[in-house]
């Protein structure tokens, strides 16, 4: 009978301390996420990886889903190319670029790599002429399809994962980085259309089918930019033409300008970048002295204005990201963190300057590159402004900047390709 009663005093013990752990007790209130606070906004049509396109995804955050590196060694270094373009991986971690003039017969083409940074194939095309001329960073899909430009030939290619050409459009001159796609898988460029000397936004489907374009719309689509989608993947927000707008949102559904937003010129590269709540994020300046951080609504008008204290504080080669609490990161001799509400949270000086654009990654861990004369690092800060490392890359480099993104390519690794320096980075 004692027995009996010791069973049953200890089963009634561990049925309440199970009752008072339970996780989704009606009573138990649920944690509360900082305003701000990022939902990953789902993209279906977009390859499910690491770095699916530039910038990472079709808002423009710079953020990925991943984990970064973590030790600030350099893990390999990949020589002989001549990176034109950002980095984009599949979802079984192959990699992809455009290399300039380094591939067979010092033609450009399009490279894959495996994971463990093997070449797969190469894919020969014209000689690209970088600047003016700079092919589009590859975009892949949820079918594995690759998407890139080769503006000297006037082509748009999609390529299959084997290396095979899926399709071919040609008399479509994209130098634009940034492509994007929308939800139902229809491609986004800015193309130029040379009969009115004019940048048209084109709607390519997956099937390479001219489906639509809208001239006088008075967008810019020149090398080293890109535009953004808002969340709802209806509206495509696009840099305007020099002193002219800032931003130019477009209704894709309609095929119609919904509105544009200020006079000053879009600083190149900073395409805007588009949180969760769909409020738009963008910098202008109004001359040599005055650079403005805008935090605009779905509808255009205005959140917040935080005014930089340095002339060109952000310029073509450095653009921002945002991190999951909604943080905003920009830099040039500093790096500093702007919050969702437009105030200044931290800046920390660089012995340098930034020459890449922001990458973070999913514990908020900010990555990017500084340059000082002609040595190149390579840093990592936390969310905190504490710097956890710094590595360098090299000391002679002809080129200080890149306006290709680092790229997380998973496992604790990215992926850094340097501008017209011949060299890809690993970094762990």
């Amino acid at each position: 009978m004692k027995t009996i009663k010791i069973l049953l005093t200890l089963t009634t013990a561990f049925l309440l301390l199970n009752a008072g752990c339970k996780k989704d007790s009606p009573t138990e209130p649920t944690p509360t996420k900082s305003p701000g606070y990022q939902e990953d906004i789902p993209w279906l049509s977009l390859a499910d990886s690491p770095w699916a396109m530039y910038r990472a995804d079709p808002q423009n955050t710079g953020r990925s889903k991943y984990a970064g590196p973590t030790l600030g060694i350099i893990e390999k270094t990949i020589d002989s190319l001549v990176p034109a373009s950002s980095i984009a991986v599949d979802n079984n971690l192959s990699i992809y670029f455009i290399d300039a003039v380094g591939g067979p017969g010092d033609y450009s083409g399009a490279i894959a790599f495996d994971d463990m940074l093997n070449v797969k194939w190469y894919l020969k095309n014209e000689r690209i002429l970088l600047s003016s001329n700079n092919p589009s960073s590859p975009l892949v899909n949820n079918e594995g399809t690759m998407f890139y430009s080769i503006p000297l030939d006037k082509k748009f290619f999609a390529i299959n994962r084997d290396g095979s050409t899926k399709w071919v459009l040609n008399n479509l001159k994209i130098v634009q980085t940034g492509i994007n796609i929308g939800k139902d898988g229809t491609i986004y460029v800015v193309a130029l259309n040379d009969s009115v000397g004019q940048w048209e936004l084109t709607a390519i489907s997956s099937q390479g089918e001219l489906l639509w374009s809208l001239p006088g719309l008075g967008v810019l689509g020149d090398a080293l930019n890109s535009m953004s989608f808002s969340p709802d993947g209806q509206t495509l927000y696009i840099s305007g033409n020099l002193n002219e707008t800032s931003v130019n949102a477009i209704d894709i559904v309609a095929k119609t300008k919904k509105w544009s937003f200020g006079k000053d010129r879009l600083i190149y590269n900073s395409a805007p970048i588009v949180d969760s709540e769909g409020n738009i994020y963008t910098l202008t300046y109004h001359d040599e002295s005055v650079t403005n951080l805008y935090s605009l609504t779905p509808d255009g008008n205005i959140r917040w204005k935080y005014t930089l204290d340095t002339a060109y504080f952000v310029n073509d080669m450095n653009p921002g990201a945002i991190d999951k609490n909604g943080n905003l990161y920009y830099g040039d001799k500093n790096i500093m963190v702007i919050d969702y509400k437009g105030k200044l949270v931290w800046r920390d000086s660089i012995n340098g300057r930034i020459s890449s654009p922001i990458t973070i990654d999913n514990q908020n861990n900010i990555f990017f590159s500084v340059a000082n004369g002609t040595s190149i690092s390579f840093l990592c800060y936390s969310d905190k402004g504490v710097k956890k490392w710094e590595v360098l890359l090299g000391n002679n480099f002809s080129n200080r900047g890149t306006n290709f993104s680092p790229a997380i390519i998973g496992n604790y690794r990215l992926l850094f390709p340097t501008y017209r320096n011949n060299f890809i980075f690993v970094i762990k």
